[in-house]
């Protein structure tokens, strides 16, 4: 007897009234229900279930069809030099080990300034702020900066179109939230 399964068969496109109708016929033709009424005795139950069995898989045969091997999508430009590539790859990255180390040390001028000096982690820092975000002032400034600073420069408060629920921030306020900031859970939350 062959394992009880649905996955031979695409059900979805069964003609439900068609299986009936073979289903009754088949089970006619083989007197299976007559044999399940005559039964007694335990074994003969699991025989006349065999043949229930049996009379179902043929009828599914003939009614149903098949589900074809699925096809799996192939990228058009992918080869076999890529999969080995691909394999390395991985296999690298699951033990590190295997990957190859580098024997020459790195370069000095990494870990010191342009006057040859080494700076502290704390001079580093600073050395990147002022590099990425350099001080704003008014000699720097591009036009479009010039034109925003005009624009905003003399205007009350009342003109920044501020709604009344609100206001603008004091001084004092701001100072107040920035000594309140823990500079260890800004890194943990942006991570």
């Amino acid at each position: 007897m062959e394992p009880i399964t649905t996955r031979r068969y695409n059900t979805n496109k069964a003609d439900w009234t068609e299986f009936c109708l073979q289903l009754r016929n088949t089970l006619q033709k083989y007197g299976i229900a007559e044999k399940v009424e005559r039964t007694k005795r335990p074994e003969d139950l699991e025989a006349n279930s065999r043949e229930y069995i049996a009379a179902i898989q043929e009828v599914c045969e003939e009614i149903f069809p098949k589900i074809g091997q699925r096809k799996t999508k192939r990228i058009p430009w992918w080869t076999a030099e890529l999969s080995a590539l691909k394999k390395t790859s991985c296999a690298k990255e699951e033990n590190p080990q295997r990957s190859p180390t580098r024997k020459r040390p790195l370069p000095d001028t990494l870990l010191r300034n342009s006057e040859g000096k080494t700076l502290s982690p704390h001079e580093s820092a600073k050395l990147l702020a002022n590099t990425f975000y350099p001080d704003d002032s008014v000699s720097t400034d591009m036009p479009f900066h010039i034109r925003t600073r005009e624009r905003i420069e003399d205007k009350p408060v009342e003109d920044l179109r501020l709604s009344k629920d609100d206001p603008p921030f004091t001084r004092v306020e701001l100072k107040a939230v920035l000594r309140e900031l823990n500079p260890k859970r800004l890194r943990d939350q942006t991570a």
